[in-house]
């Protein structure tokens, strides 16, 4: 685990990496109906949070910092309207609450920071607009692989698509089940999601660039407009689009594809 700051200097600082960390997402929430405006980014620093500790991301790790984040917004939404209506300050107590709720920091700590954060406003803005490259920045262009299962329900299936075509922008090879689909990225810069009981499959990324998806989705349901089919032949992955043109693909995180399929069908 990435070691927490020592003091809120360092809070600071690493808000502003985590910042920037998150602005990288705003396109592909755009892309799947999600508020796209910088003053939403509160609700993704949770899972930059985990990114940045570069712990596992678990279910009851997702749980904990997401519900410790929601929980501490709108708690104090209506007594710090200004605060949290900025998107900076409201990115920062989100992401700071997400640690609360990992039980990486105790309440003062927070607490603490958020005063420091709040008086070094501008200089925080600045930071983040200056962009500089940073070790998390240099860490994305490393090859990394992530798998992760999460409960129907935990989040939206909208809201797994933003976040795998994120990983597939920053080249990382994920694998995430989220009750019948699975959704996966690769470190070419591919994302889809796939549906293992009936081998049905979705691009939604393709090196890098987002690619149209026809995905609705209510409270009680969603609906996924699939365009092709797939198999998984070895370490080959086989998709077949609805003209019948088939497609070989190597390099894909096959085998932990394989492994989450299997799970997901009870196989």
């Amino acid at each position: 685990m990435r070691r927490v700051p020592c003091n809120p200097e360092g809070w600071l600082r690493e808000i502003a990496e985590a910042y920037r960390d998150a602005l990288d997402a705003l396109p592909f929430m755009e892309l799947v109906g999600e508020n796209a405006e910088e003053v939403a980014l509160w609700t993704i620093a949770p899972l930059v949070a985990l990114k940045f500790r570069e712990l596992p991301f678990l279910e009851l790790n997702r749980e904990k910092a997401t519900n410790a984040a929601f929980a501490s917004y709108v708690a104090n939404e209506e007594r710090n309207p200004a605060e949290l209506g900025d998107a900076h300050l409201a990115f920062a107590f989100s992401y700071l609450a997400s640690h609360y709720g990992l039980d990486l920091v105790p309440s003062r700590t927070v607490d603490e920071v958020m005063e420091h954060v709040g008086r070094h406003h501008e200089r925080l803005r600045r930071m983040v607009s200056e962009s500089p490259e940073t070790p998390s920045r240099k860490m994305k262009k490393k090859s990394r692989r992530k798998a992760r299962r999460v409960a129907a329900g935990a989040v939206s299936v909208t809201g797994e698509v933003a976040y795998i075509v994120g990983r597939a922008q920053h080249r990382e090879s994920c694998v995430v089940s989220y009750g019948p689909l699975l959704f996966f990225s690769s470190q070419a810069g591919d994302a889809w999601v796939l549906d293992p009981a009936d081998g049905l499959a979705l691009c939604l990324a393709r090196d890098g660039e987002a690619q149209a998806a026809e995905i609705t989705e209510t409270q009680e349901r969603f609906a996924v407009r699939w365009n092709a089919s797939y198999q998984i032949k070895g370490q080959a992955f086989v998709v077949a689009d609805e003209d019948g043109r088939m497609r070989t693909i190597l390099g894909y995180p096959v085998t932990a594809i394989a492994r989450a399929s299997a799970a997901a069908t009870g196989e």
